[in-house]
C-alpha cells in the first residue's frame, strides 16, 4: 500500500524534476489537481492520484517509480462513483486537449499550405525575370548601330 501524500519535495524526488517545472505543472493541470493538493502547517502535499496526474498530462514515463493509478485510487479511500467522477472529468479533459491539438495542426496545415504556395509564385516570378533579363541581353547583343544613334 503506498503512501497517501508526498511533500513539494518528495514528489520533486519521485518526478525528477525542478521546482519551478513542478509549479508550472501545477498551474497548467490546476482543474484536475484541486482535490489532490492539501497544505498542512504551511506546507503543501499531493496525493499519489495528483502525481499520477502529472504524470499522465506531462508524459512523464518512470516506470520504476511508477504506481498504478487503480492502487491510488483505492489508498484513496475513493468511491466508486468518486472514481468514475475523476475518470470522467480526466477523460474530459484529455478530449479537449486532443480537439486543442488538432486545431492547433490543422492551423500549421494551412500556413504550410500558404507558404508553399508563396514560394511557387516566388520561384515563377524568378524564372520570368530570368527569362527578361536574357531576352534583355540579346536584344541589346544584336541591336543594330542605327537604332542607336537614333536613341
Amino acid at each position: 500500500m503506498g503512501k497517501q501524500a508526498y511533500s513539494i519535495k518528495e514528489v520533486l524526488d519521485k518526478l525528477d524534476i525542478s521546482r519551478a517545472t513542478l509549479y508550472n505543472r501545477i498551474d497548467k493541470n490546476k482543474q484536475q489537481l484541486d482535490r489532490h493538493i492539501s497544505s498542512k502547517n504551511g506546507k503543501k502535499y499531493i496525493s499519489s492520484i495528483g502525481i499520477e496526474i502529472l504524470r499522465a498530462n506531462e508524459g512523464i514515463n518512470d516506470v520504476d517509480n511508477m504506481d498504478n493509478v487503480n492502487d491510488s485510487i483505492n489508498n484513496e479511500n475513493r468511491s466508486g462513483g468518486e472514481v468514475i467522477e475523476i475518470l470522467k472529468k480526466d477523460n474530459e479533459f484529455l478530449k479537449n486537449q486532443i480537439l486543442e491539438k488538432d486545431s492547433h495542426i490543422h492551423t500549421l496545415t494551412k500556413l504550410i499550405e500558404n507558404s508553399q504556395i508563396l514560394l511557387r509564385e516566388s520561384q515563377q516570378k524568378v524564372l520570368l525575370l530570368e527569362t527578361k533579363k536574357k531576352e534583355n541581353f540579346f536584344k541589346r547583343l544584336f541591336i543594330k548601330k542605327s537604332d542607336l544613334s537614333n536613341n
